[in-house]
């Protein structure tokens, strides 16, 4: 039995040793259809005396000036926000922030103020701005 098992181990193993051929490169694949190279980033550094209250919704806002919000972007583009507090790791907006884009502006709301308050930390944002098709 013993023999058995150990016959049946070595074919195993040198059927697995011997059967293995090394890959062969292919043909290079057709060519993909063109991207979408037009995307721009920017960062910005807002400090707490950025801000400013709007009373009627106890929300701080600030404005964000984006020369690359052109007409096109805001009809077929789209512009995306990230956030961060130490300039170098990045991730979503929190829930407590909302942003609108206009021509050539970000306005950027912290919704987490309360009693018309501004906030006092520093708060840094990635403005992607992707062009469309």
């Amino acid at each position: 039995m013993k023999k058995t098992i150990k016959t049946i181990a070595i074919i195993v193993f040198a059927l697995s040793i011997f059967s293995c051929k090394k890959a062969e490169t292919g043909p290079t694949g057709a060519t993909g259809p063109q991207g979408n190279a037009n995307v721009q980033t920017t960062t910005q550094t807002i400090q707490a005396s950025s801000w400013s209250t709007v009373t009627a919704s106890n929300q701080s806002s600030t404005s964000i000036s984006i020369p690359t919000i052109t007409q096109s972007i805001i009809d077929k583009g789209s512009v995306e926000l990230f956030y961060s507090t130490d300039g170098t790791s990045w991730e979503k907006l929190p829930a407590y922030f909302d942003y609108i884009y206009t021509l050539g502006e970000v306005q950027i709301y912290d919704n987490i103020s309360t009693s018309n308050s501004v906030p006092t930390y520093t708060v840094y944002f990635k403005i992607v701005v992707i062009a469309g098709q």
